[in-house]
């Protein structure tokens, strides 16, 4: 299972900042926490057995708690949240697009 670190890096590549100085670590973690605490609120579903247990902030070593199947949707949405901050995709619509898919296909 894929670490939270490892989907930060894996969106890191597609956002172009290996040297993470535009994006730290700590940043983008909190990124993924927001992005797992809104799944958790539209697909109660994906948490079955746990869900009546607070999600716990997950940390850069952390296991990614959902399925793999789910990795690819939460790096893209992780590379649009960077986008939030450059004016340059905000504006193009990558930063929508991105976003708009990891709803369509978290819902699914």
């Amino acid at each position: 299972m894929a670490t939270a670190q490892d989907l930060i890096n894996r969106a890191r590549l597609m956002t172009k900042d290996a040297s993470k100085v535009r994006y730290p670590d700590a940043t983008v973690l909190d990124h993924l926490n927001d992005l797992l605490r809104y799944a958790r609120r539209q697909r109660p579903d994906l948490w079955i057995g746990q869900y009546t247990t607070p999600l716990a902030a997950l940390t850069l070593t952390g296991t990614f708690p959902l399925s793999p199947q789910y990795e690819d949707i939460f790096v893209l949405a992780l590379v649009a949240y960077c986008d939030l901050r450059e004016e340059e995709y905000s504006q193009d619509g990558r930063t929508s697009s991105l976003m708009s898919h990891f709803q369509k296909e978290l819902l699914a």
